[in-house]
């Protein structure tokens, strides 16, 4: 069992119409669910978005998004599921995931988790209120 000091998310929207979305994303780890925000225009389209939390976090708010406060542990990774979820706002809703791949504690023993549908094949997926909000990711 280790302290989670560091969690990267990188997310990737699609390149194509209406991909772009300005809904609010989280990512769920290891019994939380983290905000995903950087204060700037996030998940634009044909961009990779990269959001850190904890040691070095680029996050807005990010002491309220610290897995270290209250102090979370690997093996929490194993006892809940890893997601992203988006909540619907704006006038398009809709958001085209391209790739979503986490690493936790990326300088000490990593532990990376990925969509394997979405990985390298050119396939993409859409979230919104009609579609699903909710893309779990597995441990790579």
């Amino acid at each position: 069992m280790a302290s989670i000091t560091r969690i990267e998310a990188n997310i990737a929207t699609a390149d194509a119409a209406n991909a772009d979305t300005r809904s609010d994303v989280y990512l769920g780890i290891a019994g939380r669910e983290f905000g995903l925000s950087t204060g700037r225009d996030d998940f634009r389209r044909g961009e990779t978005d990269r959001f850190v939390l904890g040691e070095g976090a680029n996050v807005t708010d990010a002491q309220y998004k610290d897995p270290r406060r209250p102090q979370l542990e690997t093996e929490d990774l194993e006892r809940f599921p890893t997601y992203i979820r988006m909540h619907p706002a704006g006038e398009y809703p809709g958001w085209l995931v391209e790739r979503v791949w986490v690493v936790v504690n990326p300088e000490y023993r990593p532990q990376e988790f990925d969509n394997s549908r979405l990985e390298g094949t050119g396939q993409q997926i859409w979230l919104h209120q009609p579609y699903g909000l909710v893309l779990y990711l597995t441990r790579t």
